[in-house]
């Protein structure tokens, strides 16, 4: 009797648990876990990225590489590099925008930039936030720089060559007018 006690007990619990987990499509029952960043989380270097039209930008990667895949909607401009040999590059999609810079034959991402609402970071900032839901995204650990608030994942803040998070304030609205990750630069 106390034998099938216990197994009568164990099989009310083995369905009590599998039925809770049953796909009866409550958000209760998903167990699917979605990879989000963690508001007021340190930077890491997954935040400098975008992701535009199913592409995963970031920078020093082959700019060519990723104009082929966003397709040919963009204008091109090209100059002479004040920092390098050669011509840096800009293609200019309407929402967007990459800055390449000449490096071993190719031209890597050095910047790309977002000036749409429609676009976002992997943290959900956009064009148009205020400065204070971009601190609750990213945290209080920024320098301005004119009116940019900037997240540098590790490094001197102070040094321009370091990877970097950056949102241009406009000081008459006081939100965001474009989001810019900015590449630490290769050396040749």
């Amino acid at each position: 009797m106390k034998r099938t006690l216990i197994i009568l007990l164990l099989a009310v619990i083995y369905i009590s648990v599998f039925c809770s987990c049953s796909s009866s499509g409550s958000p209760e029952t998903s167990m699917e876990v979605q990879p989000t960043p963690i508001p007021g989380s340190p930077m890491t270097q997954d935040d400098l990225t975008f992701n535009i039209r199913g592409v995963k930008l970031e920078g020093n990667e082959d700019a060519g590489k990723y104009v082929e895949k966003l397709g040919n909607d963009y204008e091109f401009n090209e100059s002479p590099s004040c920092n390098f040999v050669g011509n840096d590059r800009m293609y200019i999609y309407s929402d967007f925008y990459i800055a390449a810079y000449p490096n071993n034959g190719k031209f890597l991402v050095l910047d790309v930039t977002i000036t749409a609402d429609t676009l976002s970071t992997p943290r959900g900032a956009k064009v148009g936030m205020k400065p204070e839901e971009i601190t609750v995204l990213y945290g209080e650990d920024y320098i301005e720089v004119g009116s940019l608030m900037q997240y540098v994942v590790d490094g001197d803040p102070e040094d321009a060559n370091n990877a970097s998070l950056s949102f241009a304030i406009d000081t008459d609205t006081r939100t965001v007018d474009y989001i810019t990750i900015s590449a630490k630069i290769k050396d040749e």
